[in-house]
């Protein structure tokens, strides 16, 4: 078993000062610029630059011998199939410093793989059959997500172990070790058929990959427990009864059910259930829709005529509907021409003319709970999980409660960066509708579409 040092999740920070390397074979040509590569620290490559550029050899080199008939298939073959070998390697290597993320989030330790009943540490080891070990059974371990890809790529990996196991078939033509000839049983590799399996295989690794990414981001919001993930609790949301049936027994009836199905306990259970009327778009599923954080009802409307005096809210409605018959684009329109210069500078006039009214009622109005409510809620249109709405809010409210206890000049700077960055937006209104919506407190956004005579014109 090979024991060469491949590292990809601890690195030293490179020396500021230490000399460049440039020799007479790897050196950058200024007067050449379009074909320099940038390696190193110099634009930050990670180990999927790598796996990735093997892997895109692998392709070309492959057309290149279909469509070239001066190209030798038969000494072509091991630059492809190791080329295909080494990705492999490197995708798992990298997957293992993914799974290391993802069981820090879960608190808890990867399990390494064993070799003649010792562990050995994937990151120091090039046998493949051991990395895949490493790679698939703490995968599956952590989130159960995992496991149908694991399932789809293990025969394929196996295919590779059985052939190469060590990274030394397509290197030499003898092994080392045994000074017996390589790929002596194979015989033949069809690289037509080599190039759909590794399309396959590659395909694959970075359904892996993606998801594992995406588990992280899912981890870090803290709603799982050992057994349960946050989509086992959002499907258990959906299985509960409303909650002003609890009382009645309803949700003792499916509670047995339930810690049967996932294998948990009823503290387990418990979590779930408080986790469920914690949050914002799962609480929605047993009946109970939330209010927005810092905002009432009436602060929403309050803010939406503030707004619509900044952004004349009678045409942003008729843009809407212009924009859903396909008349206008995005709805976006002007009541001038803008191509002429008096019409450009009487729009402005205008525009400040109403800024400023909008404004005089913003600062009236404003707190540090109802400014990081709107916000909050803006921002949330990028996100996926309600828990992000809360930290969201969480944030703002810390900074601009400070403000606000401060007062004088940092309220007032506070108060006007709010709004210009975020309140004279021309889609604050629409995108806080949307994100009302997203985390299930429609009764928050129809209030304020009703409000505004925009029912069903917000898309």
């Amino acid at each position: 078993m090979s024991q060469n040092n491949t590292r990809t999740s601890t690195h030293q920070s490179p020396d500021k000062n230490a000399k460049r390397l440039q020799n007479q074979v790897f050196r950058g040509d200024y007067n050449l610029s379009r074909y320099n590569a940038c390696v190193g620290d110099n634009g930050a490559p990670n180990i999927y630059y790598y796996a990735e550029g093997f892997s895109e050899a692998v392709f070309l080199l492959i057309d290149s011998v279909k469509n070239d008939s001066r190209l030798s298939i038969d000494t072509l073959i091991y630059p492809i199939c190791f080329n295909v070998r080494h990705s492999v390697e490197l995708y798992l290597k990298a997957l293992w410093g993914e799974l290391s993320k993802l069981a820090e989030a879960k608190k808890v330790s990867l399990q390494l793989p064993l070799f003649e009943n010792k562990p050995v540490n994937v990151l120091n080891t090039h046998e493949i059959g051991i990395i895949w070990d490493g790679v698939a059974s703490n995968a599956t371990h952590l989130d159960k997500r995992f496991s149908s890809v694991v399932e789809d790529l293990a025969p394929l990996i196996a295919c590779i172990h059985e052939v190469d196991s060590t990274g030394q078939t397509f290197r030499y033509d003898y092994d080392m070790k045994t000074d017996t000839k390589h790929l002596v049983p194979v015989s033949l590799i069809n690289i037509i058929n080599l190039k759909r399996q590794f399309e396959t295989i590659v395909n694959k690794l970075e359904e892996l990959k993606k998801l594992s990414r995406y588990l992280n981001y899912e981890y870090s919001m803290g709603t799982f427990t050992k057994k349960l993930n946050r989509a086992d609790i959002q499907n258990i949301a959906h299985r509960l009864p409303h909650r002003d049936r609890w009382k009645d027994g309803e949700l003792s009836k499916v509670k047995g059910i339930l810690m049967l199905e996932y294998g948990i306990g009823s503290r387990e259970f418990s979590f779930a259930v408080k986790k469920i009327e914690e949050l914002h778009d799962l609480s929605f599923n047993i009946g109970v829709e939330k209010e927005p954080l810092g905002l009432t009802k009436e602060d929403l409307l309050k803010f939406s005529d503030i707004w619509g005096v900044r952004n004349d809210i009678n045409e942003w409605r008729d843009n809407l509907i212009a924009a859903l018959d396909g008349s206008m684009m995005n709805g976006i329109g002007f009541e001038y021409d803008l191509s002429n210069v008096d019409d450009r500078i009487n729009k402005m006039i205008l525009d400040m003319e109403k800024n400023d009214m909008a404004f005089n009622e913003f600062i009236k109005y404003a707190t540090p709970d109802n400014v990081s409510g709107c916000i909050a809620l803006y921002e949330y249109r990028g996100c996926s999980f309600s828990e992000e709405y809360v930290n969201l809010y969480n944030n703002h409210f810390e900074y601009y409660d400070d403000a606000y206890k401060e007062g004088g000049e940092r309220w007032d700077a506070a108060i006007r960066n709010a709004w210009s960055n975020y309140f004279e937006y021309s889609v604050l209104l629409k995108h806080m509708i949307l994100s009302l919506r997203n985390l299930n407190m429609p009764s928050s956004a129809y209030a304020i579409e009703k409000h505004c005579m925009v029912e069903g014109l917000i898309r």
